[in-house]
């Protein structure tokens, strides 16, 4: 009985840290992660011409013309690199995601590393339609956090950056 019991609780497991991410309320053709006007405009693209199927890490996001605006993401766990956001040509492996939901102003990414440590990446961009001062300001956020996921204290680091492109275009 024991043995059944492990055997079934390691399937279990082993079935978490590689499931597949769900989508709330729907997977959409391209997640908005930066998007305030024409001019700062970056989305993930889902759809099967070249997009990761909606997946923060893996893909680089792109402008709305369909040019790449690099935003890189990485976390330490432990003294080890996992990938969280896009597709950076580095030794590290992907984080797993397990979630996406979006709002009309929100889009929200819930990954692991190996069970470990957990991670929430929020990118927001609001409207506030009463407010004309701050519909005009050109700023996003992205809000990242982290959590223990097995109750042991570890070691985390973040890395974000964005590359050359956001500004010159190519």
């Amino acid at each position: 009985m024991f043995l059944k019991t492990g055997l079934l609780l390691a399937v279990s497991l082993a079935t978490q840290l590689y499931a597949q991410s769900t989508f709330s309320p729907a997977r959409p053709p391209a997640i908005p992660l930066a998007v305030r006007s024409p001019y700062l405009s970056t989305w993930l693209e889902v759809g099967s011409d070249g997009g990761d199927g909606g997946y923060l890490a893996g893909e680089w996001p792109t402008f709305w013309t369909g040019q790449v605006t690099a935003w890189t993401g990485i976390i330490r766990v432990d003294g080890l690199n996992y990938v969280f956001m896009g597709a950076p040509n580095v030794n590290a492996s992907k984080v797993n995601q397990t979630a996406f939901e979006y709002t009309s102003t929100r889009s929200t990414f819930t990954q692991n590393v190996n069970m470990q440590v957990g991670i929430v990446v929020e990118f927001l961009s609001p409207v506030l339609p009463n407010k004309e001062k701050r519909q005009s300001l050109p700023f996003s956020y992205m809000n990242v956090e982290v959590f223990s996921m097995d109750g042991q204290t570890h070691s985390v680091e973040l890395y974000t950056d964005v590359s050359g492109e956001w500004l010159s275009g190519t």
